[in-house]
C-alpha cells in the first residue's frame, strides 16, 4: 500500500445500485450525470497522485461503452452561485 493511501473500497454489487425507476432526473433533459473522483490526501506526493489517476483511468475503461466519460472543467462542477 502506498503511503497516505487508504484501503480500496469494497466492490459495488449490482444489487447495491437502485432500480432505474427509483432514480430521478436532475434536470428536464433526461440526461444522467456521473461524477467519478478519488480523494488524494497529499497531492504533493507523485506516487499517490499517479495511483489516483490510474484508478480513475481503470474505472473509465471498465465503463467504456456504457458511459461516455471525459474530464470536464473543474469549475463547471462548482454548485455555488457565480456572479
Amino acid at each position: 500500500m502506498l503511503p497516505d493511501a487508504q484501503a480500496p473500497l469494497p466492490k459495488l454489487k449490482r444489487e447495491d445500485i437502485p432500480a432505474e425507476k427509483k432514480c430521478r432526473f436532475l434536470d428536464a433533459s433526461g440526461a444522467y450525470t456521473l461524477q467519478a473522483a478519488v480523494c488524494v490526501v497529499d497531492a504533493s506526493k507523485p506516487e499517490v497522485v499517479n495511483r489516483a489517476t490510474s484508478e480513475l483511468l481503470h474505472f473509465k475503461n471498465v465503463m467504456k461503452g456504457i458511459v461516455d466519460m471525459r474530464v470536464v472543467e473543474r469549475l463547471s462542477l462548482d454548485t455555488r452561485v457565480k456572479s
